[in-house]
């Protein structure tokens, strides 16, 4: 296979604007590659005997990205949301390590979603079954601190390799999760509620594709921002290697409570004082400023989703104790968490939160209304 370029990011706006969000709010089929794969519709996936996965290598772009480069499979430790909008391709799943060998191999076809459990192997493209025509397919890796998207075109032996881009939202992971446990509910899930979910995942991508916090991810994994000056976190193109393993290393880890200056020099293999010098010349503040600075951005986003508690948002900023949360809020914001969300108001002009009231009412609801389902 040769690789070629494609795309930029007015053309993902518009796949978002005009295809994958009118397939969403139509009712697209959704399917879910679990162990086994199950749909939500009839359909043939077939069942084969494989031989069991061994050995795993870890590949560069992030932590918990891993291929078997015999069987062609890789897995991610965390949800991935794909749509194939164009063509129709087979997808093969393969059980994990330390399991009995099975693959199942599934036809996506054209306008159809596909969400894939954390750790499950899979691939798309040619396999001992079929062969590949003119396809085009996207894939959304929602992870804890942002979003990758990947996206290909296949066409028999070549493939179009697309640019990988990366902006950092925690929104997306927190409601792939919950599509993710309700495809998860086999005969008794709903079919709005996953649309639902399905749609404000969407949304929210496509608020950052318009964004100016996309960045480029090349192929050994580094983020770097798409044009110089573009991005509020990275003033200029040509930060310090170390600073941008830093800025990684901070919002993959936003979360644990025990991130502190000393772990992140660690990582970058350069003394504190040495590091904390790099950022206060490439992003004009220290490094524990800018931790403090970046978890509370995170807990500005993640309050204005009123799906969350306020003891989940803390704990995902690094605070699992509610009390400390407030109190640290308190002090950067002079309001507290909930006065900060009060006055922020509806997100979406109130879409996100009706339909944070429609999903809960359906699922109260849906034993005594099994219409909805």
């Amino acid at each position: 296979m040769h690789k070629k370029t494609l795309v930029n990011t007015r053309q993902l706006e518009h796949l978002l604007r005009n295809t994958l969000i009118p397939l969403s709010q139509n009712g697209a089929d959704v399917h879910l590659f679990d162990i086994p794969p199950r749909s939500m519709q009839k359909m043939e996936i077939k069942e084969f005997n494989a031989r069991a996965l061994r050995k795993r290598h870890e590949l560069k772009p992030y932590p918990g990205y891993y291929c078997w480069p015999e069987e062609n499979v890789n897995s991610i430790e965390v949800p991935v949301l794909g749509c194939v909008y164009q063509g129709q391709i087979d997808y093969e799943v393969h059980t994990p390590p330390g399991t009995k060998g099975k693959r199942w191999v599934i036809p996506v076809k054209q306008g159809t979603f596909f969400m894939v459990r954390p750790g499950v192997p899979f691939t798309a493209g040619k396999t001992k079954e079929n062969s590949v025509e003119y396809t085009r397919c996207v894939l959304f890796h929602l992870r804890r601190d942002g979003v990758n998207l990947r996206s290909f075109t296949m066409d028999k032996d070549d493939l179009w390799q697309h640019p990988y881009f990366f902006f950092p939202d925690t929104e997306p992971h927190l409601l792939g999760e919950r599509l993710l446990h309700e495809l998860q509910k086999t005969h008794q899930f709903s079919r709005t509620i996953v649309h639902h979910y399905l749609l404000l995942i969407l949304l929210l991508i496509q608020r950052n594709a318009g964004s100016q916090k996309l960045f480029s991810v090349g192929d050994d994994g580094d983020i770097v921002p798409l044009e110089a000056g573009t991005n509020p976190l990275v003033k200029e193109a040509a930060v310090n290697n170390e600073v941008r393993m830093a800025i990684d290393f901070i919002y993959e880890h936003l979360g644990d409570s025990q991130l502190n200056c000393q772990q992140v020099a660690a990582h970058t293999g350069i003394s504190e004082r040495h590091l904390n010098r790099l950022f206060t010349q490439n992003m004009s503040r220290p490094l524990f400023q800018f931790v403090q600075q970046q978890r509370l951005e995170r807990a500005h986003d993640l309050l204005q989703n009123p799906t969350l508690s306020i003891q989940q948002v803390g704990a995902y900023c690094g605070f699992p104790v509610l009390s400390h949360f407030s109190a640290w809020f308190r002090k950067h914001q002079k309001c507290s968490p909930r006065e900060y969300r009060t006055r922020m108001g509806q997100l979406f002009g109130g879409n996100l939160q009706v339909m944070a009231k429609n999903i809960n009412y359906l699922v109260k609801n849906k034993a005594q209304h099994p219409q909805l389902a």
